[in-house]
């Protein structure tokens, strides 16, 4: 094909808005439209070789199809890969290591994208830390696209003879008219309800491949008409480009945002190499073409650099030291372009020989996959010398639970204190606001050094969770109640539930224990990223708001109506963002919005009982103390922030004047506003925000002697009044722990 400079110069443009975008330059929030425009120019050259090939010879060959890709594509990506492995068993954290080694692996077998989709669509994984190789997902898309396309080409123009171009260009652009509409509907239609996938999958990604495909079969027949009107064109879409990429920062994406890059690129490529006006000059110019040229090695280093970068440090980079980040990168591209991607693409030895291209490919592959195992085995030692004891058992640490006149509503006994008075009276609220720290805790605070025998072990901490994750229970992206999901005894008279997102299902081993203890029946109905208050939320880990939490909610409600629920724990994260704004749901939006749900639930003849958050470290505690296993003061998560200090506040106030139960984990688990992350031998966070099952069992005790006085006087209160709860016939088993 003849070389066009233009189209070098808008592989710079693209390469640019991304790594601005990326190292977090003010004004490119859109810079990500970087990869569609790639997608767009490699959907058009690689449609352009074939159809030339098959134009001139009657056939595509696979072969040399392939062998153009290892020779192209593989060099300098195994080189990152290894280079990456290598530099993350040094920087990053011991327990990061196990996924670096599935992103090395998928990354060299062409699946990235896949893997980075099942994560976002894991709740358990949506918010790990941002992988140093997650930009090989528009690697593996192309890659994806390249097994099947050259087969498909040679299929649509089976009988097409040799110099009728007309013909086979004409079933090539039908094909890909037929192939945009299906991909772009699958785009636009899960972009909303399935964000990850809509983003990284092959089958929504595929139309952006198309319309470059599209555009190579249509150039012949554009290239000498009203060369005015594609100058024109071309400018108008490279204005598209530049303002996708600075304005696209809150968009659902790829969706329908997705087609003003596409077709901006599209018609940029269809203006023209030489045509008079056009945008060709502009892009052609000596800059642009350097990088452009050097785009992919460009595109490879900059993530790796970046996140590795940090990982070192810590934290996010300053101004200088991204600028500094940037110009490495640019002299490891330009090296990497130099001494690996030039010399082995141009090379008439392999060019010559198909089978060694090949040979070599596959090598390369393998040797990518070897690097991947290699950083996933390797374990290296976590260990300190120091074993902690456990803290001692709560069970015998009496707690009080004030009532909202400063009466006792629970002590160490769990006997009902109904009253025999004539007139029936409600039970005292629970309220936690004025519990002391533990003693156990305030002991944590003085402990610096991570214990041998924490519980559980930072490599295992995600696992230790409810199993509500692993059955179905905990909903995540959809928009529906497992109406399965009934535990404790299913004979009991009392129905309790939880609502909310995870950080009320995280409580649930606690509750469940209690319930079976206690005879009552208990309904899970949590979906994950949703909270209880009916405001729409928007999932920074997917990119996207969360089209099911308003329909979950209806659900939700309705579904405790039929269980005929009587007490009901509600709870949410405080980190949850508004939709409409992007920003952490407000302590006045609390004050508006609580008070209506805890009404109606009463409304329905639930009672409610506010859960509310712990506090929220400032990273992964697992990793974080995977680097600072002598100085774990460091890792503590705080209640001192404005957001977190001022929505307690509004729920206290809330609760008090609705007079609704109100349970404060921060009163245990934190002191003079600190929060340890181990406990003893506890490790207190699985993650950056959720509890572990290990802790929460650990407090279930206090939970215990607040709530079991509570629902029994409420039962005995509501007998009295005539208001006897009766629960609906399940099949659940007394000891269910599965659906």
């Amino acid at each position: 094909m003849e070389y066009r400079k233009d189209i070098e110069g808008l592989r710079a443009i693209a390469v640019c808005v991304v790594l601005l975008y990326h190292f977090g330059v003010a004004g490119f929030d859109g810079g990500f439209i970087g990869v569609d425009v790639f997608f767009v120019i490699s959907g058009y050259l690689i449609t352009s070789l074939l159809l030339h090939e098959r134009e001139r010879h009657g056939r595509v060959s696979f072969s040399a199809f392939y062998a153009r890709r290892a020779r192209r594509l593989l060099p300098i990506s195994a080189t990152v890969l290894v280079a990456t492995a290598i530099a993350g068993a040094v920087v990053l954290p011991a327990t990061r290591l196990t996924d670096l080694g599935a992103d090395v692996r998928w990354s060299a077998g062409f699946a990235a994208n896949v893997l980075l989709a099942r994560r976002g669509a894991d709740y358990l994984t949506s918010d790990l830390p941002p992988s140093p190789l997650q930009h090989y997902w528009s690697l593996a898309v192309e890659e994806q696209f390249y097994v099947v396309w050259p087969l498909l080409i040679a299929l649509v123009t089976l009988g097409v003879a040799v110099g009728r171009s007309t013909a086979l260009r004409r079933r090539v652009a039908v094909t890909m008219g037929a192939l945009i509409a299906a991909s772009f509907t699958a785009s636009v239609v899960l972009t909303t309800s399935q964000p990850s996938w809509a983003y990284y999958g092959l089958h929504t990604r595929a139309w952006e491949l198309g319309v470059g495909a599209l555009a190579a079969a249509l150039t012949p027949a554009l290239v000498k008409r009203a060369p005015r009107v594609r100058a024109a064109v071309g400018w108008l879409g490279l204005g598209a480009v530049v303002v996708a990429a600075i304005t696209y920062g809150k968009v659902a994406f790829p969706g329908y945002a997705a087609a003003l890059p596409v077709v901006g690129t599209a018609a940029l490529l269809l203006s023209g190499p030489v045509n008079p006006g056009s945008p060709a000059a502009a892009l052609g110019i000596r800059p642009l073409v350097y990088l452009g040229t050097r785009s992919y090695s460009l595109y490879l280093w900059h993530w790796p650099a970046l996140i590795l970068a940090e990982a070192s440090l810590e934290r996010r980079l300053s101004g200088l030291e991204s600028a500094i980040a940037a110009v490495a990168v640019v002299v490891v591209a330009d090296l990497g372009f130099r001494l690996i991607e030039q010399p082995i693409r141009s090379s008439q030895h392999l060019i010559r020989r198909r089978p060694l291209s090949l040979t070599i490919g596959a090598g390369l592959v393998a040797t990518g996959l070897l690097a991947g195992s290699a950083v996933a085995a390797y374990q290296p030692d976590l260990s300190t010398g120091v074993v902690a004891d456990a803290p001692e058992p709560l069970a015998t640490t009496t707690t009080t639970a004030l009532s909202s006149t400063g009466a006792s509503a629970a002590s160490g006994s769990t006997t009902s204190t109904t009253s025999t008075t004539a007139v029936p009276t409600p039970p005292a609220r629970i309220d936690t606001s004025a519990e002391p720290p533990l003693e156990a805790v305030v002991a944590a605070l003085a402990n610096n050094v991570l214990p041998d025998n924490i519980r559980p072990s930072l490599r295992s901490a995600g696992g230790d969770r409810p199993i509500l994750y692993d059955n179905g229970c905990h909903r995540f992206l959809k928009s529906t109640v497992n109406e399965q999901c009934v535990f404790g005894d299913s004979q009991g008279s009392v129905t309790i539930a939880l609502w909310g997102d995870s950080h009320m299902v995280q409580w649930y081993n606690a509750l469940e224990r209690i319930a079976l203890d206690n005879h009552w029946r208990i309904v899970p109905v949590t979906a994950g990223g949703c909270g209880f208050l009916d405001i729409p939320i928007y999932n920074e880990s997917n990119d996207a708001d969360l089209k099911n939490c308003g329909p979950w909610r209806d659900a939700a409600r309705q579904y405790m109506r039929d269980q005929q629920v009587d007490i009901v724990f509600v709870g949410q994260a405080f980190a949850l963002k508004d939709a409409r704004n992007r920003r952490q749901i407000s302590a006045q939006q609390w004050r508006e919005q609580l008070p209506p749900v805890l009404q109606s639930l009463r409304a329905d003849g639930i009672e409610p009982i506010v859960v509310a958050d712990a506090a929220n470290p400032k990273e992964v505690v697992p990793n974080c103390l995977a680097q600072h296993r002598n100085d774990v003061e460091l890792c503590e998560a705080r209640i001192d922030d404005a957001h977190t200090s001022s929505v307690l506040a509004a729920l206290r106030e809330v609760t008090s004047h609705e007079n609704a139960g109100l349970i404060d984990p921060t009163r245990w688990l934190c002191s003079e506003q600190r929060c340890p992350v181990v406990i003893g031998d506890i490790l207190v966070y699985r993650d950056g925000h959720h509890l572990t099952t290990t802790v929460v069992l650990w407090l279930m005790p206090l939970v215990e002697r607040l709530i079991v006085p509570f629902v029994e006087d409420l039962a005995a209160y509501r007998e009295v009044s005539g208001v006897a709860p009766t629960a609906p016939s399940t099949d659940a088993s007394p000891d269910s722990t599965s659906p």
